[in-house]
């Protein structure tokens, strides 16, 4: 197995404001340079994930649980548990790969913290 280095990383998770003042997040995955096309290491993409959920709600590491189930044949459901500040918060991502689902859940958990923290700008729904 690859070193958790050299398999999943993180490109880029960044907020950026835009029309309504709606916060809006961009997540972007991508493979090292030893599993280009290799998407049965799953503790790599977990890595990667969970370091994008952190980096982006500033939520420790080790808060951050997930469960994987295939839904049916075409779609794939990853469910993270988050616990920040004596909170629980649980998202959810359907995709029908998964690599789609967990930037769902990135995207899901950052959106719930900038509405939970009453980040300005932030309006829920324009």
């Amino acid at each position: 197995m690859a070193s958790m280095e050299s398999c999943w990383e993180l490109a880029d998770v960044r907020l950026s404001t835009v029309r309504c003042g709606e916060q809006m997040v961009f997540v972007n995955l991508r493979f090292g340079q030893e599993n280009h096309n290799d998407t049965s290491n799953d503790s790599c993409l977990f890595s990667a994930v969970i370091k994008a959920i952190a980096r982006a709600t500033d939520i420790e590491l080790s808060l951050i649980q997930f469960n994987v189930r295939q839904v049916n044949d075409h779609e794939v459901e990853v469910h993270a548990t988050i616990r920040s500040n004596g909170q629980l918060t649980i998202v959810t991502g359907i995709d029908n790969d998964i690599i789609s689902a967990f930037a769902k859940v990135v995207v899901a958990a950052v959106n719930r913290s900038l509405e939970k923290n009453k980040t300005p700008g932030f309006i829920p729904g324009c």
